[in-house]
């Protein structure tokens, strides 16, 4: 065998081997695209609408299967409406708005008792106010008086209060982890404040990113 052939050998040998690489490189890419993009097989608005689906995809890893559902009760001073997304069997984004009586003060201490050590941030824009804990806990506060109500009925103040929280692992962590439950958070009490028929009539912002943001309460 001469030189030449025997290089021409080695070029085929390797060029057959690059080639399989890739086909195994591209199987693997489409066996994990197809494994893992449950969550961008759900509607693009979950909930009725509520919410986007990109804020899932921001909280939630990717999984090979996902579900979403919303449940929602009768304007009035019992009204409720929750949401959830889950990604996979472990890891779940919901949250839950409900009418309340409760003043500004009793919600922040609320929240105030539950954080333990950990730093509550808050965060307001005009009457729209949010609280956030580490590790993917957010609370909404908007006033809210139910329909065929008087505000003075109220033993403190009528409010839409809501609660959202990720279960299970995270796509994110820490400040962006907030932010995306932030956001999946007001999306659900914007939603819940149009069904549920708030006498008020208030400009929400188009988001709370911006808002003014500060440690504890004041």
């Amino acid at each position: 065998m001469t030189v030449m052939t025997a290089m021409k050998k080695n070029a085929r040998a390797l060029l057959s081997i690059g080639a399989g690489c890739l086909l195994l490189a591209g199987g693997f890419a489409s066996y994990r695209h197809f494994f893992t993009n449950g969550l961008e097989q759900l509607p693009q608005e979950v909930c009725s609408g509520a919410v986007d689906r990109e804020i899932a995809i921001r909280a939630l890893p990717p999984s090979r299967s996902a579900e979403e559902g919303d449940r929602s009760g009768s304007p009035g001073q019992h009204f409720f409406f929750t949401c959830y997304v889950y990604a996979g069997d472990e890891s779940t984004l919901s949250g839950e708005s409900q009418a309340a009586d409760s003043s500004v003060t009793t919600w922040v201490d609320f929240y105030e008792g539950k954080r333990g050590g950990d730093k509550l941030v808050r965060v307001r824009k005009g009457p729209v106010q949010a609280l956030s804990l580490p590790g993917g806990l957010v609370s909404v506060y908007v006033p809210c008086t139910p329909p065929r109500t008087d505000p003075d009925e109220a033993v403190q103040s009528y409010a839409l209060v809501t609660e959202a929280r990720t279960i299970g692992e995270t796509r994110t962590k820490g400040e962006d982890l907030r932010e995306a439950v932030t956001d999946f958070a007001y999306a659900i009490t914007k939603h819940a404040y149009r069904a549920g028929r708030c006498q008020e009539r208030i400009s929400f912002p188009a988001n709370l990113s911006d808002a003014k943001v500060q440690a504890g309460s004041d």
